[in-house]
């Protein structure tokens, strides 16, 4: 979900004054018409993603520490403070109680209602959910504008490395492809000496762990018909370092489209590894970088 920030971070570049400045009635009309052919897929993915982040705060989400989680928490934030200025009927408020840090939120996302607040508990992410009550809505004490929420997004995710390699993030779709063909960089590659390499069955159990959490029923039909090969740095407890998490290549489709498939791809690795994979400690050297294929109808370690 943090991902996205760039692509909302340009969106709202240029709708600001700033932005909209020395582009040519043709550029600006070539724009609007790639914004609407991604509109449609931003929403749904917007009401996707709210779900999704319900249902892991509710089971809750550990960090490494409570500044890990308090960071994914601010991110949240202003994420959310994003969505209100975009869709009418919600509202966001932050604020402080024994608890510590608190997001709360109400949302009207293309006609579903979400509201809950979250906070830490220490290093895990917790949230409630709750009741859409008429007439009720909540006062922000620290309103943002579009931008600004975007650059805080941006910011964060930033500092915590949640942006992978350049060649990814800049969206080469040219560098994507070819780093489908590549190997893994140096540094991650695996000693051929250290530990035994992962069985079948062993690779079998990863690939049920993760599919469980995966889904491309909510992907645009676009996003279905795409491969999407997605790159993970894994902990010797055997969970997913979260900015490591990057999209290594694909096939099929646009890079939009590839994009929207990476995200659901990297909320399953997350969802389900949160709690730690079925790995063979004695063999973390040949484990500590996996390589996952996901496709429509299924998944596979590679």
């Amino acid at each position: 979900m943090m991902r996205r920030s760039a692509l909302l971070l340009a969106t709202a570049m240029l709708a600001s004054p700033v932005g909209a400045q020395g582009i040519s009635p043709g550029a600006a009309i070539a724009m609007g018409q790639a914004a609407l052919e991604q509109g449609e897929v931003a929403a749904e993915a917007a009401k996707n993603a709210a779900k999704e982040f319900e249902e892991i705060t509710a089971k809750g989400q550990d960090f490494p520490s409570e500044a890990g989680c308090l960071s994914v928490l601010q991110s949240a934030a202003n994420a959310t403070r994003l969505v209100v200025n975009i869709m009418p009927f919600s509202s966001v408020q932050t604020l402080e109680d024994e608890r510590g840090p608190v997001l709360r939120y109400r949302l009207l996302l293309n006609g579903e209602k979400h509201v809950g607040q979250v906070y830490c508990q220490g290093s895990k992410l917790t949230g409630e959910k709750a009741e859409w009550v008429n007439g009720s809505t909540l006062s922000d004490n620290s309103p943002a504008s579009t931008l600004d929420a975007a650059m805080g997004v941006f910011a964060l995710s930033y500092l915590r490395g949640d942006f992978g390699s350049k060649s990814t993030e800049d969206g080469r779709g040219a560098e994507d492809k070819d780093a489908l063909s590549s190997s893994l960089p140096p540094e991650s590659a695996p000693p051929a000496s250290s530990g035994r390499p992962l069985t079948s069955g062993e690779k079998d159990a990863v690939r049920v762990a993760v599919q469980s959490c995966w889904s491309a029923g909510s992907l645009s039909s676009e996003a279905q018909r795409v491969i999407v090969t997605v790159g993970v740095n894994m902990t010797q407890s055997g969970t997913p370092e979260g900015g490591s998490i990057r999209m290594i290549g694909y096939e099929g489709g646009s890079e939009g489209a590839a994009r929207q498939a990476f995200e659901a791809a990297r909320r399953a690795i997350l969802r389900c590894g949160s709690k730690g994979l079925p790995l063979p400690a004695e063999s973390y050297e040949q484990w500590r970088s996996l390589q996952f294929v996901f496709t429509s109808e299924n998944m596979r370690l590679k």
